[in-house]
């Protein structure tokens, strides 16, 4: 029984390494082409936008951005298969450093308005440094996107103990989702929004759900139309044994 275990435990991480491996190399293939879609867009943009008409520089913009988004998902798909690979280090984490750093690094992405942040007590947790600021990064992302635009835009970022667990709570005011599209939420590519209202790849929060497992934990969330988003984050306090099969899409 022990040596069947062991065999399906054995062929599960080829398969995941050879995911891991196939989505690098699509990655790394796709970004020459659509690279160059980018600079013939925009070398048409500056040299020739005089002979087109308002429809063909509209449609010029929407290839433009397009491309763009393209680039932005292989980035995405290249972060979560290297966070699939990543060896994991715990330690004993401090987490309101983690979430201000985290949070700071949000204000070096172009165009964006951070919102206000409220830290609550942030307990310790033995973790791995890389993963869970990445962790933090995606979610406080979601969260500042989702509160782009809204008045008086805030983050609030808590955490709680128990016996076993440490968690995290992130919650915005932001524009909230819509319940029946909640199952969407930790799905590989499972938008909620549409591209206008929150820009994305829709790979953020599988990321985060990826990676608590790899901590053996959970994550969920809780959220009205309207009403703002929270996350939660369930983490061991002391380092756990890594679930392998959460490393890439079930």
């Amino acid at each position: 029984m022990n040596e069947a275990i062991h065999g399906e435990e054995s062929a599960l991480r080829e398969e995941l390494a050879e995911a891991e491996a196939t989505t690098r190399a699509i990655g790394h293939e796709l970004r020459s082409p659509i690279g160059a879609i980018m600079i013939l867009s925009s070398l048409l943009a500056e040299d020739h936008a005089g002979v087109l008409d308002d429809q063909g520089r509209e449609l010029l913009r929407r290839l433009s951005e397009c491309a763009q988004n393209t680039v932005t998902l292989m980035d995405r798909l290249l972060v979560l298969s290297r966070a699939g690979q990543h060896v994991m280090q715990p330690v004993v984490l401090d987490m309101k450093s983690e979430v201000e750093a985290a949070f700071t690094e949000q204000a070096l992405r172009p165009g964006v308005a951070l919102p206000s942040l409220v830290l609550g007590e942030l307990p310790e947790v033995t973790a791995d440094r890389t993963l869970v600021r990445l962790l933090l990064g995606n979610l406080l992302s979601n969260a500042v996107k989702c509160t782009a635009g809204r008045p008086e835009p805030l983050i609030e970022v808590r955490g709680s103990v128990d016996a076993d667990e440490a968690t995290y709570t992130v919650r915005d005011n932001g524009i909230g989702i819509d319940p029946k599209l909640s199952n969407r939420l930790f799905t590989l590519f499972g938008r909620v929004h549409s591209q206008a209202d929150v820009p994305g790849a829709g790979v953020g929060l599988f990321i985060v759900q990826r990676i608590a497992r790899r901590h053996g934990g959970r994550v969920w969330a809780r959220s009205a139309a309207g009403d703002g988003a929270t996350f939660h984050v369930a983490l061991p306090r002391r380092a756990a044994q890594p679930d392998p099969a959460a490393r890439l899409a079930e």
